[in-house]
């Protein structure tokens, strides 16, 4: 009885959207609320139906908080071989409506380079553009005895030589794959406010939402750690990341900074 009601009200629901290409819902019953079948039972429906990304939805004003950071949603971020999208409550501030851009953080790692891989398959499917950032900054943990920030010695330079470079290389490949791709450096400085910038960047854009690579480990320590955790804390943008299965290559190999 529960299934067929929970499945009148899911094809109500998605009648709502007044989507053609919708394909027909789906109910699981998940019996004694064991989190590991329904993430299994997910992971098989977007392998049979060859989904390229599994949407996450917030159960509520706080309800995303307690499901993103309940074991479902690690598990599936650990397993899941296609990129996940985390959906928001709340909607940014903007002064205009959200244009066709996504927001792209990255620190030109070989994970992240395999995620905008993936992202602008993505993009050039969906006709978006990509703003790829890169911020420059330095810990301020980084002092001496006297309290004084140790700073290397043309240390901004190089650091703003290599983003170049870098940027250089991944702009081309984003060329060649026809998606438009802009690349942003930033100059932060002394001190920890990375999510911050992304955030206020994100917002002066109009992104549509702003995607990210994860790495391997727990979720704990990975998505929602440092930037990643303050960027999705807001709950401002919707998230767009990718899981260590998803930068797995043909082979089953991580990228070498993974492993």
């Amino acid at each position: 009885r529960k299934l067929a009601e929970a499945h009148i009200a899911l094809t109500k629901y998605v009648a709502k959207m007044n989507c053609a290409t919708m394909m027909p819902p789906k109910v699981f019953i998940n019996h004694h609320n064991q989190e590991e079948g329904a993430v299994d039972n997910l992971l098989r429906l977007s392998n049979e139906s060859r989904a390229k990304m599994i949407v996450v939805s917030s159960r509520g004003r706080y309800g995303i908080d307690r499901f993103v950071f309940g074991s479902f949603a690690e598990d599936l971020l650990l397993k899941s071989k296609i990129p996940l999208y985390f959906l928001t409550y709340q909607i940014a501030d903007l002064k205009e409506q959200r244009s066709d851009k996504i927001l792209f953080p990255t620190d030109f790692s070989a994970h992240s380079e395999k995620a905008f891989d993936l992202l602008l398959s993505f993009a050039r499917s969906s006709n978006l553009q990509i703003i790829l950032y890169y911020a420059i900054t330095i810990s301020p943990t980084i002092m001496s005895g006297d309290g004084l920030v140790l700073i290397p010695e043309n240390y901004y330079e190089i650091q703003e030589s290599d983003a170049n470079s870098s940027a250089k290389k991944w702009l081309s490949k984003a060329n060649a794959a026809g998606v438009e791709t802009n690349f942003t450096l930033a100059n932060l400085g002394v001190g920890d406010n990375v999510a911050q910038e992304i955030i206020r960047l994100a917002t002066k854009s109009a992104v549509r939402f702003i995607a990210m690579a994860s790495s391997s480990g727990r979720i704990g320590s990975v998505f929602f750690g440092s930037v990643s955790r303050e960027v999705f804390r807001t709950h401002l943008f919707p998230v767009w990341i990718c899981g260590p299965r998803a930068l797995e290559d043909e082979k089953g190999a991580m990228p070498q900074d993974l492993v």
